[in-house]
């Protein structure tokens, strides 16, 4: 009778312990918390809400009509970058005629220094998978060019969104 008292409970301790492991797996995939990003633009860092955008200008490579050695920042459009979910975003708007663009999106998982990707991009605007551990910091960036035909016409400054879901 002993025996048959020591089964019945270790049945019931193991069917307790596995519920309880999944409601609290469950309550941890509904959880939702309005999330903060990053986003350095040059030397500058710009904190935005989930699903907010920054606009970053894109610099000209054609030659200015003023006599200057100096490229004008913003002078050709703006890159626009945000997070939300678990995606980047990313939106051009030239100001200069280009009629295409080639870059590459890199993300990566700052808290493990672990790469999370790198994606080459042929589009004015897009986003990309960003896979997200909980408490991790991740960083992206997108750098390209803008071509007008086979004339580069602008390019992307240093940008940088970082974050923490």
């Amino acid at each position: 009778m002993n025996r048959k008292i020591r089964k019945y409970f270790a049945l019931v301790l193991s069917l307790v312990m596995a519920l309880s492991i999944n409601v609290t797996a469950f309550a941890q995939e509904t959880t939702s918390s309005s999330e903060t990003y990053q986003i350095m633009v040059g030397d500058e860092v710009i904190e935005v809400e989930e699903g907010s955008c920054v606009e970053i200008p894109m610099k000209s490579l054609l030659p200015q009509p003023y006599a200057s050695s100096d490229t004008v920042v913003g002078d050709a459009g703006t890159l626009k970058i945000w997070g939300s979910g678990h995606y980047v975003y990313w939106s051009i708007v030239m100001t200069v005629p280009a009629t295409s663009f080639v870059g590459t999106i890199s993300v990566s998982d700052v808290t493990s220094g672990m790469s999370a990707g790198s994606t080459n991009v042929y589009s004015f605007s897009g986003s990309i998978y960003a896979a997200r551990i909980s408490g991790h910091l991740y960083s992206a960036s997108l750098s390209g060019i803008a071509y007008n035909g086979t004339t580069a016409v602008a390019e992307t400054i240093s940008n940088r969104i970082t974050w923490t879901p």
